[in-house]
């Protein structure tokens, strides 16, 4: 499970006020501990950020459960990276448009995309030679 998928499980949980007995508090925050958040982390990220950046991913060609183990942390990075885009408006208009096939130069995971379809095997510009 993606971090930003995780979060948005913890979200509500958080604000409910009520407790499960099948999830501990403190596993939560040990969880958070482990992806180096914390609750104002969880509180400032985009609920969809999770389903873009999955979205952009298959747009470009990548799958994100076969990132290779060797790019898992930086993967993880660009998750979080993408629950605090400031760019969110400007990537859901460039997913709907579905037409480009480079990773777009207003991305913060620009060379993050552009890494992953290198060890993919796929052609990738450098994230200079992207123009969007």
């Amino acid at each position: 499970m993606g971090s930003s998928a995780w979060l948005g499980r913890w979200r509500p949980w958080r604000g409910s006020g009520r407790r499960s007995s099948r999830e501990d508090p403190w596993a939560w925050r040990r969880g958070l501990a482990e992806l180096g958040l914390g609750a104002r982390d969880v509180a400032a990220a985009r609920p969809s950020s999770e389903r873009d950046m999955r979205r952009m991913m298959r747009l470009l060609g990548l799958s994100p459960e076969e990132v290779p183990r060797s790019h898992l942390a930086a993967f993880r990075d660009g998750e979080r990276v993408c629950a605090h885009c400031t760019a969110a408006r400007r990537c859901r208009r460039y997913l709907a448009a579905k037409a480009q096939s480079a990773p777009p130069a207003f991305c913060p995971n620009l060379e993050l995309f552009c890494m992953l379809r290198g060890a993919a095997g796929r052609t990738s510009p450098s994230p200079r030679q992207t123009g969007s």
